[in-house]
């Protein structure tokens, strides 16, 4: 009964006083958090946008494709021998590989929602597609540190940490992927493949229309966490012993929330490799910004939120470990 209480208390009572204490503050710091709000939605203009739209854009088109079915059958068995995976493990993968958080949820929701895969497929992918995209880690990590071999090590540390993390995660799904019954053709893929087939003898109008409707409502919703978030860091720089904080406690306080913050504190560590090494923990964890994100695709899976945060926890210690021994290694650190 105590249980039942304290979660009905948490419900009813925790969450609205957040966010009256939330309202509160912003109604006594307007002019704070308004600027706050221009630099989360300059971020997404200016980093995540660019990065991801177009690649979003084009794997929305792409999915609606016949190339993924022959996508799928020539990396069926690298997926299958390494990750232990059905074969529609591979266009999610390449999906996340190239256009980054949070592609690879949305790639799979969208299989899943078509009947290509079952929930113990979804949740099997999760500990190797959940990726930053290339685009994003060399230009805006580079630039934060104002080093592009930095940002060559964070995603190289954060493919290998992913790649890793794959590895150890399958021995907790193979069993139970490999027994079921594989899923080869969803009624809503056959159905979507004959309305391409028609879209593109009528010019492909209400496809491409689609596409861009839906990755636009996608990228919405991915600008919405980044602000959302970012407004939460801003409001530990409330705090008047922020500042004081050694940048060690800054970093451990940031990155957990929003990744993009967590690497601007890491770049100012004073040792390379520990300040590398916060950089790939935190792009390769994401922050809760990132796992609510990818939470809102992969809920329509039936994917838990434990589903979801214990790969990533493991997958970000992983690239931490790999950031600092790369580091040492490519900038010849004793």
């Amino acid at each position: 009964m105590f249980v039942t209480f304290s979660k009905t208390k948490l419900k009813d009572f925790a969450l609205p006083l957040v966010i009256i204490v939330f309202m509160g503050l912003m109604l006594a710091f307007p002019e704070y958090y308004m600027k706050a709000t221009g630099r989360g939605l300059a971020l997404f203009a200016s980093n995540v946008l660019p990065a991801m739209f177009p690649f979003l854009f084009l794997n929305t088109m792409l999915s609606n494709t016949k190339a993924i079915p022959f996508i799928n059958k020539a990396f069926e068995k690298p997926v299958n021998k390494v990750f232990g995976v059905v074969k529609e493990g591979a266009f999610v993968l390449i999906s996340a590989l190239i256009c980054g958080y949070p592609v690879g949820a949305v790639t799979t929701a969208r299989l899943y929602e078509n009947g290509d895969i079952s929930r113990d497929d979804a949740k099997s992918f999760l500990p190797f597609t959940s990726l930053a995209g290339p685009v994003f880690i060399l230009s805006t990590v580079s630039s934060i540190f104002e080093d592009k071999n930095v940002g060559l090590v964070v995603l190289i540390s954060h493919y290998v940490g992913t790649f890793i993390n794959g590895l150890l995660w399958r021995f907790v799904s193979h069993t139970r992927v490999r027994k079921r019954n594989h899923i080869e053709n969803g009624p809503v893929a056959q159905y979507t493949s004959s309305i391409l087939s028609a879209d593109f003898e009528s010019g492909g109008h209400n496809l491409l229309g689609e596409a861009v409707t839906s990755s636009a409502l996608s990228m919405l919703t991915v600008g919405g966490y980044i602000v959302l978030f970012g407004l939460v860091v801003d409001t530990f720089a409330l705090l008047p012993f922020w500042g004081d904080l050694p940048a060690i406690l800054r970093v451990m306080f940031t990155f957990p929330v929003e990744m993009t913050r967590g690497v601007v504190e890491a770049s100012t560590l004073d040792f390379l490799p520990l300040a590398v090494g916060f950089a790939t923990l935190s792009v390769t964890f994401g922050g809760v910004s990132v796992l609510a994100q990818q939470y809102h695709f992969l809920s329509r899976c039936n994917c838990g939120v434990f589903d979801l945060i214990l790969p990533k926890i493991s997958q970000g210690i992983l690239g931490f470990f790999s950031a600092i021994i790369f580091t040492i290694i490519i900038f010849n650190i004793s």
